[in-house]
């Protein structure tokens, strides 16, 4: 859920009304500034200097004397490479190891340090506890180099990290695009949900695979235009496909090779990136393929059939015995019922006894 926006604008230091033309700049001003101070955006650049007005959120620099420098951009979006509680002033400078790339970022700043960001990595990917084998990253007295599936250059610096296949559940962390030497990252095959974060175009990755997991969204633009990444970019063919599979097509490795693995339509249910197989076509083998179907036929048939004819048998005796239980009771019913016995089925014996001693003693 989208936060509340604070922006305010201060209409009262205004000393004359606005023309026409200032209330839709103010306007225009107002929503781009409030899309700069949504949680969770990745804006980069900077805030046009021309929309950096002393009327817009005027109230953010109460008590602070006018000749100490302020900066208006600053109540729209804190600048790159800074971070403040709310994404805007106060703005506090990153420090050494640590970076910010986006305007308006919420908290602190990108910790840099290697370690760190595959701590929080391994937080990010284990809700549903451990990974599969043999795997030692919750292990803090390890160097990260050590860790199961990683391998580092002769400086220490992460260049690959390969955990295909390995159970990881939960989301792909924002950190993981600031290893700052990552080249490879492989998290195919596994229970990844969520979305790709676009901080992965941060990394100088040459290869990435995020095929087979439960990712939803499509990939993020900036990532689509980032160069030498499984071929992307190859005789001027930028690609998304070249990172995954769009949602509603597979191909055999998940995403577009530029040759023989090509995002195929599958018209099945398949609402994830980078799918390998269509689901609509697996769902048929599984639960109308040929051997299946030519073996269950003839032992449905044959049940069926007698399931019905045991039914049949069953109403019929049935229907028979009603029948017959009618016609006693009507023969029964001829007679007044001079002795008080019941005309209902199973006194018919009593009943009609009685009328044989009574007809005899007449005589």
């Amino acid at each position: 859920m989208v936060e509340e926006m604070n922006f305010l604008v201060s209409w009262n230091v205004i000393s004359v009304p606005p023309t026409y033309n200032s209330m839709i700049i103010l306007f225009e001003i107002f929503v781009l500034a409030k899309t700069l101070m949504k949680k969770g955006n990745k804006l980069t650049g900077k805030v046009p200097r021309d929309l950096c007005r002393s009327e817009i959120n005027s109230d953010f620099f109460w008590g602070i004397p006018e000749d100490e420098g302020r900066d208006y951009c600053d109540s729209i979006a804190c600048p790159v490479n800074t971070a403040a509680f709310e994404g805007v002033f106060p703005c506090k400078p990153c420090t050494d190891k640590y970076f910010n790339p986006y305007l308006g970022r919420y908290g602190d700043c990108i910790d840099l340090n290697q370690g760190d960001i595959l701590r929080k990595f391994y937080e990010a990917t284990s809700i549903s506890g451990a990974w599969k084998g043999d795997v030692n990253w919750a292990d803090e007295s390890i160097h990260e180099c050590r860790y199961t599936g990683v391998i580092c250059d002769n400086s220490g610096h992460v260049i690959s990290i390969n955990l295909q296949g390995r159970g990881l559940t939960g989301t792909i962390p924002e950190e993981i695009g600031f290893l700052q030497y990552l080249q490879v990252l492989n998290l195919a095959d596994n229970q990844l949900e969520g979305f790709v974060p676009s901080d992965l175009r941060w990394a100088p990755l040459q290869e990435l695979d995020i095929s087979g997991n439960k990712l939803r969204g499509i990939i993020p633009p900036g990532l689509c235009l980032k160069p030498n990444v499984n071929g992307n970019g190859d005789r001027g063919d930028y690609n998304c496909a070249r990172f995954a599979c769009p949602i509603r097509t597979y191909s055999s490795t998940g995403w577009y090779d530029g040759d023989t693995s090509i995002c195929k339509p599958c018209h099945g249910n398949m609402p994830y990136l980078g799918q390998k197989v269509c689901a609509s076509s697996m769902a048929r083998g599984t639960v109308k393929g040929p051997t299946l179907s030519k073996s269950l036929v003839p032992i449905f048939v044959g049940v069926t059939a007698f399931v019905v004819v045991m039914v049949s048998i069953g109403l019929a005796s049935l229907v028979h015995k009603i029948r017959t239980r009618r016609r006693e009771a009507e023969l029964v019913g001829m007679s007044p019922n001079k002795i008080g016995v019941s005309s209902l089925p199973g006194s018919e014996t009593v009943d009609l006894n009685s009328r044989y001693r009574i007809d005899n003693d007449d005589e």
